[in-house]
């Protein structure tokens, strides 16, 4: 993870007056070793988590992100704007539209190919660079959390790449990670790590319904999940493990 991230929660934390603990619950953390971890730079973050993070400490997602050097009250905007219930695609294409602009606007704008628009545009590619999300936003006109909480960073899918998917839950293993064996599932806003070996929960909610689907899965697939991770520490290619039907 980027240790600005982390030293900006930190700051922010310690303006309010919250400690380790109380953020941890407000974010949905049983601990504070998770917190500490974060503001250390030692454990990443989704940007949905940063959506929640920033919520809890007042502040703006881009400010955590370091995209914006002021801090700015947080805004639940992106609970009440038209397209909070959008999926990306369809925000960039829509948007683009409603601004007169073409898919060439686009990508001069944001440094990319027209190609590319399209496939942001089509749902080909749903992983956005960092970098572009900013430039993004700012031709379309609308504030960087609504891309932010409609898309998967660039940087953590290449740092934690998917194994599997299914009925909403994603599941990730990071390279060169640290020990015990464990992978990271997320559902919606909400993340547990679970350990491979004895498959249990270590950090993070989950609601009960989609928990004791995803230990399931975990249960059928757990050498295929020892495996992964013996690869992920060498540093190796991940190889894709089948969903649950």
């Amino acid at each position: 993870m980027n240790n600005a991230i982390g030293t900006r929660i930190k700051t922010c934390r310690e303006k309010i007056g919250l400690s380790q603990e109380e953020l941890a619950i407000k974010v949905g953390y049983k601990s504070r070793s998770s917190i500490n971890k974060i503001e250390l730079g030692e454990r990443d973050l989704t940007q949905k988590k940063i959506i929640l993070f920033a919520e809890a400490l007042g502040t703006t997602p881009s400010y955590l992100m370091g995209w914006d050097d002021k801090e700015k009250p947080f805004s639940n905007f992106h609970n009440k704007n038209i397209y909070s219930n959008m999926e990306l695609k369809d925000i960039i294409k829509n948007r683009r539209k409603e601004l007169n602009l073409t898919l060439e606007d686009i990508g001069k704008a944001v440094g990319v190919a027209k190609a590319t628009v399209l496939r942001w545009e089509s749902g080909e590619i749903q992983n956005l660079k960092r970098d572009k999300v900013s430039e993004l936003a700012r031709i379309l006109q609308i504030p960087i959390e609504i891309i932010i909480s409609n898309t998967v960073a660039y940087e953590e899918e290449n740092t934690a790449p998917t194994l599997s998917m299914f009925r909403g839950i994603k599941i990730r293993i990071k390279w060169k990670d640290n020990r015990p064996p464990h992978f990271y599932a997320t559902y919606g806003g909400d993340e547990v790590i679970v350990s491979i070996n004895e498959l249990d929960v270590l950090e993070g909610t989950m609601p009960s319904k989609q928990l004791k689907m995803l230990l399931g899965w975990a249960a059928f697939h757990q050498s295929e999940l020892i495996e992964n991770w013996l690869l992920a520490e060498q540093n190796q290619e991940l190889f894709p493990i089948n969903p649950m039907r």
